[in-house]
């Protein structure tokens, strides 16, 4: 069994990103998300958002 997980970013039906998480490091969470056509935003790296907080469509929040 391999030791990692391979996930694939296709956009318009091709492949343009490959992404290889090892098995140690890789939750539910994180293959619940890379499996249900997420959309992905490039953020400044000082941007305050984290795990649990949601986006509206112009804006992230907090949790409540």
């Amino acid at each position: 069994m391999p030791d990692h997980s391979k996930f694939v970013f296709i956009v318009e039906g091709e492949i343009a990103f490959r992404l290889l998480i090892p098995q140690s490091h890789l939750t539910e969470r994180q293959v619940a998300a890379l499996t249900s056509n997420p959309t992905i935003m490039q953020l400044d790296p000082t941007h305050p958002a984290e795990t649990g907080w949601t986006y509206d469509g112009s804006e992230f929040h907090p949790p409540a």
